[in-house]
This record gives C-alpha cells, sequence and structure tokens, in this order.
C-alpha cells in the first residue's frame, strides 16, 4: 500500500473516532462456536468509512486480573470487500443500518468468533496451536448458494458417493496460493440464515490494491502471525467495524479504548515492505 493511501486511510480513522441435497455431509470438525472461555485476545479491524475497501488491523491480548488491553504486534494493512462494509450476523445485537447479503461485496462488520482453520496441508503450520482444523481435497465443498441445505456449511462428499450436480460449483478451489490458509470468520455461523451472506475468512491477499467479495485478505506473513498468536483458551474474536462505529460501541463491547488504538493506528503511517507485496492472481472463490 503506498505511503499516500496509507497517510489517507489513517488521517481519515482520526477523523471518524474524533467525530436439494441427499448426500448428508461428513460431521464437521470441532469449532470454537460454543466456547465458554473468556475473551483474551482481539482482532481489531476498523476501516475510514463504510464503503471503504482498505483499513487496518491490530491484535490486542487482555489481562484477566486487570481488563486491560495491551497491542500486541505492529497494526498491518488489510483489504475488505469491494463496496466496504456492512452490519454482519455475530456475536453482537442486531444494529441499524446497511445488512450483509449474499454477494454483495461487503465485508461483515460486527463482532464475531474465529472459527475453523481449512487447507489443503494435511496439518496446520508448525507453531500453530489452532485445533480447529479440515484438511480440504477435491470433495469438499463450502456451499454459498441460498437455495441448498448447509447454506454456509462445509460439505464433505462422502466416500463412494457420486458428486451431486451442483457439487462441482460448489466445490472449494484447490492449489491457489490466495487459499493456502482460510480462516474462517463466524459471520452467519453456525445458524446460518439463507441469504445472508457466506463464506467469509481471513485469507492470503492477491496484492495491496486488491479488494475482496467479502472477506478479509492480508499479506501472507501477517496471515502467518496471525495464526501462529491465536490461544483456542483465550477465545479470540474479530470486531471489525468503520471508525466511526468504533468510536460509538468501544466501551459497551469492552473494546480497547481509543487511546490505545489511535498510537497503534499512527504506526501504520509507513511504505508496505517487499515482503508484504503480496500477489497479483486472479480472482476466484472463496472470495
Amino acid at each position: 500500500m503506498p505511503k499516500k493511501a496509507l497517510l489517507f486511510l489513517f488521517f481519515a480513522s482520526v477523523a471518524c473516532l474524533g467525530d436439494s441435497l441427499r448426500s448428508q455431509p461428513s460431521p464437521a470438525p470441532p469449532s470454537p462456536t460454543s466456547s465458554p472461555s473468556p475473551l483474551r485476545q482481539l482482532v481489531l479491524v476498523l476501516a475510514p468509512s463504510w464503503d471503504s475497501s482498505s483499513a487496518v488491523a491490530q491484535r490486542f491480548e487482555q489481562d484477566t486480573r486487570s481488563r486491560e488491553w495491551k497491542a500486541v504486534g505492529e497494526p498491518f494493512p488489510v483489504l475488505l470487500g469491494k463496496h466496504g462494509l456492512a452490519w454482519g450476523i455475530g456475536l453482537h445485537p442486531p444494529q441499524p443500518g446497511l445488512q450483509k447479503t449474499e454477494k454483495d461485496k461487503r465485508a461483515p462488520a460486527g463482532r464475531f468468533r474465529i472459527g475453523i482453520l481449512l487447507s489443503e496441508d494435511p496439518s496446520p503450520p508448525p507453531g500453530c496451536r489452532w485445533p480447529y482444523y479440515h484438511q480440504v481435497t477435491a470433495r469438499d465443498a463450502w456451499i454459498d448458494d441460498p437455495k441448498l441445505p448447509f447454506y454456509n456449511h462445509l460439505y464433505t462428499l462422502p466416500p463412494g458417493t457420486k458428486p451431486p450436480p451442483w457439487f462441482r460449483k460448489e466445490r472449494m478451489k484447490l492449489h491457489d496460493p490466495a487459499y493456502h490458509w482460510l480462516l474462517l470468520i463466524e459471520h452467519n455461523y453456525p445458524n446460518s440464515i439463507p441469504g445472508k451472506g457466506s463464506a467469509i475468512f481471513f485469507h492470503i491477499r492477491r496484492g495491496p490494491h486488491r479488494p475482496t467479495s467479502g472477506c478479509t485478505t492480508m499479506a501472507k506473513e501477517r496471515l502467518n502471525e496471525l495464526l501462529l498468536w491465536l490461544d483456542p483458551a483465550a477465545s479470540p474474536e474479530l470486531v471489525q467495524l468503520p471508525s466511526e462505529e468504533y468510536l460509538r460501541l468501544w466501551q459497551a463491547w469492552d473494546l480497547p479504548p481509543p487511546s490505545l488504538v489511535l498510537p497503534a493506528l499512527a504506526q501504520i503511517v509507513r511504505a508496505p515492505s517487499k515482503k508484504e507485496s503480496g500477489s497479483s492472481t486472479t480472482s476466484a472463490w472463496p472470495p
């Protein structure tokens, strides 16, 4: 991301802050959806506006005794939906305003659990503690057609079963560097409402300027850092908001205070390194 673009993103954020399926799928891998552990890890993503496709992310940890937040690592640029953000369905109560729908090219705004990790690799990366894992094969699909059962869920074709007519279209894409790791953002999940958005993941970006169809993407190195940092015992969550909504909600949602967030955002005003340049391959599913 060019320095001018980062400067604009930072100052805009500061300004806003001041202002018919017969085969049954195989059993789903374990999910953190019902985890009873208290929140101690947070990924905070702030965008300058509802229509912005660029944002800044920062990891935070909360002390269990003092309940104080501290920043972890440096803030880093992420890319959102081509059309920006819209309210998703997550841990937060319903909010007034634009609501996310299928294929609206908007990333979900709100508060979400972080879910299953998907990859073609036989296991998570070395050092990753995240236990919710599934190795993707040619028999896996993520259902994004609202007319089909198991909408917004992983479907694994049972052994010896002939693929149904819809399977080819819904099958997960293989051998794509951008989808090496797919970390589920639990928008509209697990109790998925048809048409309210599906297949929302963290994954590797397709270059520093290419927005998504609804996912949140970042440089490969940043995603790797995120995967190694996640602690299932800390019940990590994503909060993704326009900065004006962060200002409105940070106290009610027990988020890091502006005094901690603004200095972190200031650090992002720099040109990205060559390591963060990302790839620029053709877009494909997931978003």
